[in-house]
């Protein structure tokens, strides 16, 4: 479903893979960090009937200590992302499920955060179902913000749980190191006969390197740059789309491109658009930030580029966002311009005008040396679809520019 190629046209590719149906991937490689693309609200349900799972695929589980594939002891860990909570799913299936808090079998999900900073989730199983229900501990206090469900099985027992992302600050959309850890007693509550984990723990107890990545987007950096290879400027992620999930976009010195999950249409894969700029552009300015008031960020960026190597440089402001499945550049003006033959130069201030909503860009008069009306050439001529520089002796006031169906446009009544 690619469109038929056109300079400065935005294109849409395709899934990066098959999976992304569901959401639930595993990793490529056992030292891969499990992406986690956020799944739709409600699509997962705390009640330990595990219907929703069925198509997630199992993390591996590595012994610690004796087996952990068993007909005696062998657990089902499977991991997924709604977007605001961690969710885990254990199914375990044991020959003898010994119940307790402080003793018998153990359930924990122990995680290292970007921080550097350790937290442990503990679900005390007690005796699984009421009237002494399974509960949380997180680092070994009550823990309430979590849901958890459990039930007992005639071959084992079984939880299902969440983790609010509010707990786990800056794990969205960074790899972070987590592992579900697995304790099985058997006649003797107090003697663990068998401890198993999804990942390899250090001298700790916690996971060292990153094992899971919520809301991934990494792959598609790569799979873009692949295709379209380029020299990276900039890159940032926000909620560019107007859905619940965070998108990249990424910047390079031939294309900006916006990639996620959940693109409109539900597509997962990545948009971009050709820029056509002079070689050798810089980028001072690269942001994500809400302008003309409809649903998704705005892509906001200032470039310098050179029109004539050595002679003529601009600094030009330009706006770019998702427009469905498209994506667009609705603002263009030049901020600055410099001649160093001419020891001249020109510096104009963009102020983004209003709080919030459909807000206004207002670019003032520029502040000159070395240039006058004699020795200015209208820059934005010749195709370079840009608004001009606001010369002082053109206008005393802002140039005003506000939003009007699909693009900015300067305001009329100024």
């Amino acid at each position: 479903m690619s469109p038929r190629r056109t300079e400065g046209a935005a294109r849409l590719r395709a899934p990066l893979r098959a999976a992304w149906l569901l959401g639930l991937l595993a990793p490529a490689v056992a030292s891969a960090a499990l992406v986690l693309p956020p799944l739709p609200a409600g699509q997962l349900r705390t009640d330990a009937y595990f219907q929703d799972w069925q198509a997630a695929e199992p993390l591996r589980v590595l012994p610690v200590q004796g087996a952990c594939d068993s007909a005696d002891f062998a657990p089902t860990v499977q991991l997924a992302f709604d977007g605001t909570h961690l969710r885990f799913a254990v199914q375990v299936r044991d020959e003898r499920f010994v119940p307790g808090a402080a003793t018998g079998d153990r359930l924990r999900l122990k995680a290292r955060l970007p921080s550097g900073r350790r937290r442990t989730l503990e679900v005390l199983l007690n005796d699984l179902e009421p009237p002494k229900a399974a509960r949380l501990m997180l680092d070994g206090k009550p823990y309430r913000r979590g849901e958890i469900a459990a039930t007992a099985r005639r071959d084992g027992w079984a939880v299902e749980g969440s983790w609010p992302l509010a707990d786990l600050p800056g794990v969205d959309g960074t790899p972070f190191a987590l592992a579900v850890v697995l304790e099985d007693a058997d006649a003797d509550p107090t003697q663990i006969e068998a401890v198993c984990a999804t990942a390899a723990l250090g001298p700790d107890g916690f996971p060292q390197a990153p094992t899971v990545d919520l809301g991934g987007l990494s792959g598609f950096e790569a799979a873009f740059l692949d295709e379209r290879p380029g020299a990276v400027l900039r890159r940032a992620q926000g909620n560019l789309a107007g859905d619940r999930t965070a998108e990249l976009a990424l910047l390079t010195d031939k294309d900006l491109m916006v990639a996620g999950h959940a693109l409109p249409g539900g597509v997962a894969g990545f948009v971009y658009f050709s820029h056509g700029w002079p070689m050798g552009t810089t980028v001072s300015r690269f942001e994500l930030t809400e302008l003309d008031g409809q649903p998704g960020l705005d892509i906001l960026l200032v470039r310098q580029s050179w029109l004539v190597p050595d002679e003529t440089r601009v600094d030009v402001a330009e706006v770019y966002r998702m427009d469905g499945t498209t994506l667009r550049r609705t603002f263009a003006a030049q901020l600055a311009e410099h001649a160093p033959p001419l020891k001249a130069d020109a510096l104009a201030r963009l102020q983004i005008a209003g709080a919030r909503g459909a807000r206004q860009l207002w670019v003032h008069p520029a502040k000159v040396t070395g240039f006058n009306p004699g020795n200015v050439i209208d820059l934005s001529d010749g195709g370079r679809a840009f608004w001009p520089l606001p010369w002082p002796w053109a206008t005393r006031r802002p140039v005003r520019y506000q939003w009007r169906g699909d693009a900015w446009a300067p305001n009329p009544a100024r």
